[in-house]
């Protein structure tokens, strides 16, 4: 695929959208996950979400099998992510040992697509970039795109700011919304939510 299929594909007038290399950014997500792993109330709220399985039964939370993590895995996760212990492992740089220890999801050949709005915006302006969004995540999907959003890009204020300077460096517009972009090799499952 490339970035010029994904733009024929893309369909809006409320957001103005963008389509970049994901390898471009890929050491702003290691700063992102860094920062956030390092963050014990962050940690804290993943463990809440975080549902280890060995088969798809979750009705809600993240199901470690459709975020590719082993049952070990997920289970090492949500012990470390106990705050107590994850304070404990905070002094020996925990952030970063965990972002070392998986792979970089944008050193890949995908692509990121980017939302943003005029940095005054109003309620019906967030309304509608949503409805625009997920309108444009449903195009993606039905030409056999996958995405995968990258919230930690925008949820970390350091990075958000470094993300927003590059893509918006001459307009007042700011990014609500970003996401990896590209064809999945295989596919994981679907939400029991989506199924039922």
């Amino acid at each position: 695929s490339s970035d010029l299929e994904i733009d024929e594909i893309l369909s809006s007038e409320l957001v103005s959208m963008g389509t970049h290399r994901s390898i471009e950014y890929a050491e702003l997500l290691d700063e992102a996950d860094s920062i956030q792993l390092t963050n014990t109330d962050m940690c804290l709220e993943l463990k809440t979400w975080l549902r280890a399985e060995r088969k798809l039964n979750a009705r809600d939370g993240l199901s470690s099998l459709l975020l590719d993590l082993k049952f070990y895995e997920a289970k090492a996760l949500q012990f470390l992510f106990t705050p107590w212990i994850h304070r404990a492992f905070k002094y020996i740089n925990i952030g970063k040992l965990l972002t070392r220890s998986r792979s970089n999801m944008l050193k890949t050949n995908s692509y990121l697509i980017s939302f943003s709005i005029n940095e005054e915006f109003s309620p019906d302006d967030l309304l509608n970039a949503g409805r625009s969004i997920l309108q444009n995540w449903c195009l993606l999907n039905k030409n056999g795109y996958s995405l995968h959003p990258m919230s930690q890009l925008i949820d970390i204020e350091q990075t958000s700011k470094k993300l927003n300077n590059e893509i918006n460096k001459e307009n007042n517009l700011q990014i609500i919304f970003i996401a990896r972009v590209g064809y999945s090799e295989s596919t994981t499952g679907r939400s029991r939510r989506i199924i039922e």
